[in-house]
C-alpha cells in the first residue's frame, strides 16, 4: 500500500506484489537525469508500468508491505 499526497487530497493506491517482484512498479526520483520536478511529485512518484498515469501516486508519504 503506498500513501502520498496527490493535491490536497490524500490518496492510497494498492499494487500486488507479483508486480513489485516482476520490476513493474517503481519509486521514482529523477526524470531525465534531473530530480523529479515538484509538479510531478518531488521527492519520490510511484510509476506503474501496467497502469495508466492518472493511477500512479505523487509525493508518495509512505509505503506498506502487507
Amino acid at each position: 500500500v503506498v500513501s502520498g499526497a496527490d493535491g490536497v487530497e490524500h490518496t492510497q493506491r494498492r499494487f500486488s506484489l507479483d508486480a513489485v517482484r516482476a520490476e513493474k512498479v517503481f519509486l521514482c526520483y529523477a526524470v531525465n537525469g534531473q530530480p523529479l520536478p515538484v509538479k510531478h511529485g518531488y521527492p519520490l512518484r510511484i510509476v506503474a508500468e501496467e497502469a495508466f498515469g492518472d493511477q500512479w501516486l505523487k509525493y508518495v508519504l509512505k509505503l506498506e508491505v502487507a
